[in-house]
């Protein structure tokens, strides 16, 4: 028995946007009522729901009672985050872009991408600034995928583009013409930049390559930094760009990533305002990790990475609403 896919808000061109952002409210509302129940009416935010780490895992682990651990996570479910299944944008026809990360990430987006197969195109965007792990490199090796090990993510993303199966390279690539500046807000163009560039098609559906470019700068202490990656509302809106100026008025942009990050959710309402286009967010889950890792499916997300999780989707939540008023 097919089992229903669980679907998050997208909006469908401004239509029904006010019942979007009232589901958003809802979703808010229970993480407040989620701090009030475990740390009493006087709570503060950041006692029970900190912010997350730099790095994840990291996070402390929360001191609470197993009932109140049972309730966290039944809220947390409900929100999309560590699902077994597959999470749907709840689109169909839309421009898939596969938004990169460490190999398997990327393969777990593909197959989900795939195994629901409702898209028009696929997008795999990817840093040309990472440079993959050895662990990385190990694992794509494994599944017939061998790259150098000055591989960067960029290089990566493009070559598990084209090792997918029925995959069928352009004889030579084509630059699209899009751009974007590395400046804050990632201002859009039109030029050739070799920033996307379609390299073939699987099954009829065009696939394309996305460089995640960034500004590389010293602070004030001489110490490397970088900024105005594009963040997930960017790639979203950079891509509803590029469409509106190909002439395509009408196909939807997913955005598909981890479950792990269904804080990022809000994103896609927030990357709607002001177009006149369906966006969303699909996230893989466990299951399909433990498909491409060839393992069992892992246990539910750790429970020391759920409060930072809650409280960014409830301020992500927080900005859209506020920015909609």
């Amino acid at each position: 028995m097919e089992k229903d896919i669980p679907q998050v808000p997208h909006i469908d061109q401004q239509v029904g946007q006010i019942d979007q952002l009232e589901k958003l409210r809802q979703d808010a509302q229970k993480i407040v009522e989620l701090v009030e129940y475990i740390g009493g009416p006087e709570a503060s935010i950041d006692a029970v729901l900190p912010l997350p780490p730099e790095i994840r895992q990291d996070a402390a682990e929360p001191n609470w009672s197993n009932e109140q651990k049972a309730v966290v996570r039944a809220v947390a479910n409900e929100l999309g985050f560590g699902s077994e299944q597959d999470v749907s944008s709840g689109l169909s026809g839309a421009s898939v872009v596969l938004e990169g990360g460490l190999a398997w990430k990327v393969q777990a987006e593909l197959l989900a991408t795939t195994n629901e197969d409702s898209y028009s195109s696929q997008v795999f965007a990817g840093s040309p600034n990472r440079k993959l792990r050895d662990d990385e490199i190990t694992f794509l090796s494994v599944r017939g995928i061998v790259l150098s090990s000055e591989a960067s993510e960029y290089d990566m993303v493009a070559a598990v583009a084209m090792n997918q199966e029925g995959f069928e390279a352009l004889d030579q690539a084509e630059i699209e013409p899009f751009s974007y500046e590395t400046d804050e807000g990632n201002t859009p163009g039109t030029t050739t930049s070799g920033q996307l560039v379609k390299i073939g098609t699987v099954d009829g559906r065009q696939v394309r390559v996305l460089r995640v470019d960034r500004e590389d700068f010293e602070d004030e202490d001489g110490n490397n930094k970088y900024r105005n990656q594009p963040n997930s509302e960017q790639v979203i809106r950079l891509m509803a760009d590029y469409l509106q100026n190909s002439d395509d008025t009408d196909t939807p942009v997913e955005l598909k990533t981890s479950n792990a990050y269904a804080s990022r959710v809000p994103a896609s309402l927030a990357a709607a305002e002001g177009l006149d286009r369906r966006v969303g967010i699909g996230m893989y889950g466990r299951a399909t990790m433990a498909t491409v890792k060839g393992e069992e499916i892992a246990p539910e997300s750790p429970l020391n990475q759920l409060p930072g999780d809650l409280r960014l989707y409830l301020e992500n939540a927080a900005k859209v609403l506020s920015s909609a008023e």
